[in-house]
């Protein structure tokens, strides 16, 4: 699952582009000045404040039905503060949301007490309307010293220092909108900010988290008997076929005899097809029947056993033949890889190498992905990557960039 956090700047005009990505691929919402009294948003649970005699302001926090959530604290009438926060409870674990908007810059010393006693894991997202070089700003102010400060000495770290989150009307850039974390959870989390405003002087800033990641898993069946007899048909009826018009109807077979199967939220390995999901659905079954001892009963069970044994062996090494079906420079690939498990460089920290989306990635899953993705891709470019901690090189051994 997914966070998404803005400054929208009034959502009453906005909500059109709650029905577009990144809104709708995001599970949580939490938005600064949202300028409303009252509203409410389909498959959402939403907390909100707004200020009854201040114009303006207004925070709102949307979770999905499918968990429960209770506001722990609530601050809206200071003009200068507000802050909404929620403890969310899921089925294994519970954590808190915080959102605040502090127009004048945020001041740490009248929540102090309440952030430093914030139990892990915590989410802080808020417009905090401070600069610090510290998170990409020029200046720094004695309200932005103070919070660095406590930031310092807290268990937060602050996921987002490289990519501008305020564009002004003279289209100069800063970083006033700020998303913290548990520092426990940093390794579990990835962050980007968006790159449009969606009519907003604030861009969108997308965080996900691996703890709550959908396990839910597609199977795709493709039905090619129907397929091919539709075809057929079609291409002997048509008198003039043109390549546009049989691509368009062969594709709309193809799609309406393509079955997308949901499996239930269990942890499913990476190599689990739907062979394997329909022996052992089968197995099941048998396995329940074979209570009344028969023997043509066990027989059967044994054949869909020894079948789901076979494709879960095939599964498996049709999976890792695509791992380390890398076309381009292989051995570049797990050198690379080899070179970060082992080098015994003291100052070289594998959570500080990749760089990707202007933020370090330190997730091992994900490096993996990242390689991946990068190696197989057709541009791949042959320059020397790196990393060779043997000589002094700082070319080669420089933050990679994917």
């Amino acid at each position: 699952m997914s966070f998404l956090q803005w400054n929208c700047r009034s959502l009453k005009n906005k909500k059109i582009w709650l029905h577009q990505p990144p809104f709708t691929m995001s599970e949580f919402w939490v938005f600064q000045e949202t300028f409303l009294k009252a509203d409410s948003f389909p498959n959402k649970i939403f907390f909100r404040t707004h200020r009854n005699n201040i114009t303006g302001g207004g925070l709102l926090i949307d979770i999905p039905t499918n968990i429960s959530g209770r506001v722990i604290f609530e601050n809206s009438q200071d003009p200068n503060l507000e802050i909404l926060a929620i403890e969310i409870r899921s089925h294994t674990f519970t954590f808190t949301i915080v959102n605040l908007y502090a127009p004048h810059g945020f001041d740490i010393n009248p929540v102090h007490h309440f952030f430093s006693n914030l139990k892990t894991p915590t989410f802080i997202f808020g417009d905090f309307n401070l600069h610090h070089p510290f998170w990409g700003g020029k200046t720094s102010t004695p309200k932005s010293e103070e919070f660095l400060d406590w930031l310092n000495q807290s268990h937060f770290s602050i996921l987002n220092t490289s990519t501008p989150t305020h564009i002004t009307h003279n289209f100069s850039s800063s970083i006033i909108d700020l998303t913290l974390c548990s520092a426990a959870l940093l390794n579990e989390v990835y962050c980007y900010v968006s790159d449009c405003t969606f009519e907003s002087d604030h861009q969108p800033i997308v965080i996900s988290w691996s703890k709550l990641a959908n396990v839910s898993k597609f199977l795709k069946t493709i039905y090619w008997n129907p397929i091919f007899r539709d075809s057929n048909t079609f291409l002997q009826s048509i008198a003039d076929p043109t390549v546009e018009i049989v691509t368009e109807k062969i594709s709309h077979t193809i799609n309406i005899n393509t079955k997308n199967q949901i499996l239930p939220n269990n942890e499913y390995p990476p190599w689990w097809n739907i062979a394997c999901n329909n022996f052992c659905h089968m197995k099941k079954i048998m396995w329940k029947k074979t209570r009344n001892s028969s023997v043509p009963d066990w027989i059967r069970y044994k054949k869909y056993r020894s079948k789901l044994k076979y494709h879960i062996k095939r599964a498996k090494q049709k999976y890792w033949e695509n791992i380390t079906n890398i076309p381009r420079n292989p051995k570049l690939f797990f050198r690379i890889l080899n070179t970060l498990t082992n080098h015994n460089d003291s100052d070289v920290k594998n959570s500080k190498i990749l760089l990707h989306n202007n933020r370090y990635i330190g997730n091992p899953k994900q490096q993996s992905n990242l390689f991946a993705n990068y190696f197989s891709a057709q541009n791949f470019s042959s320059e020397p990557l790196p990393l060779d901690y043997s000589i002094d090189n700082k070319f080669l051994n420089k933050n990679i960039e994917l």
